[in-house]
């Protein structure tokens, strides 16, 4: 069940298993659960040899596998805790620290095991008006290209100074908007943008990463 870093003490593996299910997923300390790439999914009761890959909205019907997912989020919130606290970690990742001190009142976030399905996403979507948090390649692009005919793009807002247009849309800065608006978050530091997403008094909120598009 310990979260095992790679050599650049960010990226994590976690694993665990019980006689019914074995899960493994992975992912960056400044990431929430639900946001993790699940790397494998196998119902042990019929597959112990691990063979045949299940799909987490099939899995997700099983009340077991939903205990054992949901236990495996306050493994991975400890893991955190215990990563950010090690003094190597901080000497290498100057922006832990902000992490550390967020992790007390954040741990709802952190363990949050609920994933989006692509159709109930597409229809929470559809047609709303929308702002884009982040630009991060892999997450932003894949939305743009995906879902960006489906809602209506209003802003797109962006940390990165040097990030001025995305897909043709200015960068600005967070800010307060409509409650009824949608922010999707496409940024890589998730916590950090949920951070300041609640600043905003900004509850309308989807990590894109935890959109199950497979």
């Amino acid at each position: 069940v310990n979260g095992i870093p790679e050599i650049d003490r960010s990226k994590i593996k976690i694993g665990i298993r019980n006689n019914y299910w074995s899960i493994t997923c992975e992912g960056y300390y400044y990431q929430t659960f639900c946001s993790l790439d699940i790397l494998g999914i196998y119902n042990l009761e019929v597959d112990p040899d691990e063979i045949e890959e299940i799909a987490y909205k099939d899995a997700v019907c099983s009340p077991r596998f939903s205990t054992l997912f949901e236990t495996m989020g306050n493994i991975w919130y400890e893991q955190i805790y215990k990563l950010i606290d090690d003094e190597l970690v901080t000497r290498t990742n100057d922006n832990v620290i902000e992490y550390k001190y967020e992790l007390h009142d954040n741990r709802e976030i952190y363990t949050n095991n609920v994933r989006v399905e692509k159709e109930k996403f597409e229809q929470l979507i559809k047609d709303k008006e929308i702002i884009l948090y982040g630009t991060d390649p892999r997450y932003a692009v894949e939305f743009m290209d995906r879902f960006a005919n489906e809602c209506i793009i209003k802003e797109i807002w962006s940390e990165n100074n040097e990030h001025k247009y995305f897909y043709g849309h200015q960068c600005t800065k967070p800010h307060r908007v409509d409650e009824s608006t949608f922010v999707i978050v496409c940024d890589r530091d998730e916590i950090k943008a949920l951070s300041v997403l609640r600043n905003n008094n900004i509850t309308n909120i989807i990590i894109y990463a935890s959109v199950d598009c497979r």
